[in-house]
């Protein structure tokens, strides 16, 4: 038996809705009886179950709010019957072959926190502990593509939070209100597929963003209740339904069918949320100049930024947790395969001292020609005595804005490069502001 407790006054209501496999439900309950705070509430659809899951719903769970239909009305419509009832300010849509893991539910709700937020993700992984999606993105033709499938938990690639298209309602923690304005998933799908990446849409175009959360983990067991041939059919039914109904918020993405023959154009739609993107190219962390230090920390505080640092392979543990944790992306080696992978992607690159920008220059002008280019002079510079200078004066001749770690270095610079803009670093960190209104970007939103 399967117990969970009477809640009065619910923080989050649990929607569940169930098509069959009690394996994969009694899985799921169970994991989310014993690893969920209180106070929440479980309310499950059976839709009608062609075995006996609805039966055993009703006999071997307890504290359960249990809606039995007659038929097969569908993934989204089971859940929007729920939502009608919610009581909780959350509602988190639960699939029935989704297993929470410890310490789930806290970061999610945190990402609540902020009133710019509607829906929070997690980290979704096999059941071997790969992951299957760190958020997901969509791309002009419809296609959608999970971000990091196949990786490993520990990756970088997939262990900072950002601002995502929208990702799987697998496991999906939305604003109860929000999710009733919107008439919560739409009827036009059918039995499903498409209505979680609508959802995600419709609540950016009224000004709420779909966030993904490492620190919560959900394996997630990929379609218990349906082939992979009967998903793939469904998927690709509904997917010129969205193209249609959503082909203004498609415009200007890259197409993502094949995106393997093209992998920039994935890279390029996983940051379609974020208008600037500075790549901050360094020779170690922490990172040396305060001046790049300031303009990472004030871009990370943005959800309509995204940067990216890419450091050596020799980078301490802790510094790039620090970086990650922070919504930083850490790449720990920016090679000539990383850089093609990433063409035309960066509004901006700077460059983290000298020596980065002698090693990196004429990759960035082939990769990323139209990006704004920026060195911080506080960063290493390879070569001693007049080289030092040599190397210097190459780094600001290549820069549109410098920053200087001094007046008398920025005297230097006025010298040589007269046209570019230049920025005193300081030691109070003012000169992250100072950049961000150099590169054009205005005051960040709510």
């Amino acid at each position: 038996m399967i117990s969970f407790p009477a809640v009065d006054a619910p923080t989050v209501t649990v929607a569940m809705a169930v098509y069959g496999r009690w394996d994969w439900v009694e899985r799921a309950l169970t994991a989310l009886c014993e690893r969920t705070p209180a106070p929440y509430e479980v309310v499950v659809v059976d839709n009608d179950s062609p075995d006996d899951a609805g039966d055993r719903l009703a006999t071997e769970v307890e504290g359960i709010a249990l809606i039995r239909n007659p038929t097969n009305e569908g993934f989204g419509r089971a859940i929007n019957r729920v939502a009608e009832r919610a009581r909780a300010p959350f509602l988190c849509i639960l699939n029935s072959d989704a297993l929470v893991q410890e310490g789930w539910l806290p970061p999610l709700l945190a990402a609540m926190d902020d009133p710019g937020v509607g829906v929070a993700l997690p980290r979704y992984l096999a059941i071997d502990g790969s992951v299957l999606e760190a958020g997901s993105t969509v791309g002009a033709d419809g296609v959608t593509v999970p971000i990091g499938r196949g990786l490993a938990a520990d990756a970088p690639e997939v262990r900072f939070p950002r601002v995502v298209d929208f990702g799987s309602a697998a496991c999906m923690v939305v604003r109860t209100e929000a999710f009733r304005s919107v008439g919560g998933f739409a009827d036009a799908y059918g039995l499903g597929y498409y209505e979680d990446v609508e959802l995600c849409l419709e609540l950016r175009a009224r000004g709420l963003r779909t966030v993904y959360v490492p620190a919560s983990d959900v394996q997630h067991g990929l379609g218990a209740s349906l082939s992979k041939e009967e998903a793939r059919a469904r998927s690709e039914a509904n997917r010129p339904i969205f193209v249609g109904r959503r082909a203004a918020d498609l415009v200007g993405r890259p197409d993502l069918e094949p995106w393997e023959e093209h992998p920039h154009r994935l890279v390029h739609a996983r940051d379609w949320p974020a208008r600037f993107r500075v790549l901050v190219l360094a020779e170690r962390l922490p990172l040396d100049g305060p001046g790049t230090a300031a303009l990472v920390a004030a871009l990370a505080e943005r959800p309509d930024a995204r940067v990216t640092v890419a450091v050596g392979p020799g980078a301490e543990a802790a510094d790039v947790d620090a970086l990650l944790r922070a919504g930083v992306e850490v790449a720990p080696e920016a090679d000539t395969a990383w850089f093609a992978e990433r063409a035309g992607h960066a509004t901006a690159v700077l460059f983290g001292g000298p020596s980065a920008a002698a090693r990196f220059r004429e990759t960035v002008a082939q990769t990323q020609p139209q990006a704004t280019v920026l060195v911080d002079l506080a960063g290493p510079s390879a070569g001693r005595g007049p080289d030092v200078r040599r190397v210097e004066a190459d780094a600001i001749r290549s820069a549109r804005v410098v920053l200087a770690p001094s007046e008398a270095h920025a005297a230097f610079v006025r010298e040589i490069a007269p046209a570019a803009a230049v920025v005193v670093s300081g030691p109070d960190g003012a000169a992250g502001r100072t950049l961000v209104e150099t590169l054009g970007m205005p005051p960040a939103g709510p």
